[in-house]
């Protein structure tokens, strides 16, 4: 019965701080470093759970996620798991990756701090400032350990004056290489280009066509003046 009052105290204790602004710092040590790995959050509204076993905190009202590598807004994120590894944003994400210098938009954001990887769903479109690239899917899933990410459902491809599309792709930034599959399609100027797979080089603007290419080149001629008579 004891236990009982002492529970439903702390409910009350949550309850009475949900319509406060809240902001407060979180921190972990990564196992098999000594780099301790900190951030922040705030929001207008919270209410979580806190033990001994298990800790979530769900922030909404403004709620913002910073850290040195990175700045995380939404309509609602969620904090949860041992050493606050999980983040969970929903609605109207913005992701701002300060390390590797990558701005992200979507509907759903999850985030494994721990094994560093994430996955973007609903609406995705991810800038590439370093690489001046722009993508956009239904889905993209990463690792930031090796900048690798797997695009998935009416994938596009910006960059210049190159648009690319297809069903699934994988961007690899470091090697600065795009491959597309899924009856992908790539545009220049007013040239077109399909084939069963195309790799495209995001630095030098090259492409490579594999499997029952088809397309269409136009050259323009420049006008040649009249001879005087």
């Amino acid at each position: 019965m004891r236990a009982l009052i002492i529970y439903l105290v702390c409910i009350s204790f949550l309850g009475a701080h949900a319509q406060d602004k809240v902001s407060s710092k979180l921190g972990t040590v990564e196992e098999g470093s000594q780099r301790k790995s900190e951030f922040t959050f705030r929001a207008d509204f919270s209410h979580g759970i806190f033990s001994s076993l298990y800790r979530k905190i769900i922030l909404k009202g403004n709620p913002e996620v910073i850290s040195s590598d990175f700045k995380l807004r939404a309509d609602e994120i969620e904090i949860y798991g041992e050493g606050s590894s999980y983040i969970e944003a929903r609605g109207n994400v913005y992701y701002e990756n300060y390390k590797d210098k990558m701005n992200v938009k979507s509907q759903f954001l999850f985030f494994n701090r721990k094994l560093d990887n994430f996955y973007l769903q609903e609406g995705v479109e991810l800038e590439d400032l370093e690489n001046e690239l722009v993508v956009k899917a239904e889905r993209i899933e990463g690792s930031r350990k090796t900048s690798v990410y797997i695009m998935q459902y009416s994938v596009k491809i910006y960059k210049g004056d190159i648009f690319a599309r297809a069903e699934n792709g994988i961007y690899n930034k470091e090697e600065k290489e795009v491959v597309l599959e899924g009856v992908p399609v790539i545009y220049q100027d007013n040239n077109y280009y399909s084939a069963s797979r195309i790799i495209f080089n995001t630095e030098t603007k090259k492409y490579v066509l594999e499997g029952d290419v088809e397309g269409k080149f136009t050259q323009l001629e420049e006008d040649i003046p009249q001879q005087e008579k």
